[in-house]
C-alpha cells in the first residue's frame, strides 16, 4: 500500500463509525491498492483488542469466508 493513501486510518474510521466489513472493503479497496484481505485483518486486530479476545467475534466473518476474492 502506498504510504500517502491512509487507507488503514479512513478504515479504522469507518469502522468506528459501525460500518461492516463488507461496506469498508467496497469503499476502500475500489479507489485504492489496498487489498480486501488487508482491510479485513485490520479489523481483525481491532476486534481483538476491543473484546479481549484471541478469536473476535466479527457478525460478517462467514460472509467473508465464502467469498472467493478473499
Amino acid at each position: 500500500m502506498p504510504t500517502r493513501e491512509r487507507t488503514k486510518e479512513l478504515s479504522f474510521r469507518l469502522w468506528a463509525e459501525g460500518k461492516s466489513v463488507a461496506e469498508i472493503q467496497q469503499q476502500i479497496c475500489g479507489d485504492s491498492a489496498t487489498l480486501r484481505s488487508d482491510v479485513r485483518e485490520w479489523i481483525i486486530e481491532w476486534e481483538r483488542g476491543r473484546q479481549a479476545k484471541w478469536k473476535p467475534e466479527l457478525s460478517e466473518i462467514e460472509h467473508l469466508r465464502g467469498d472467493p476474492r478473499i
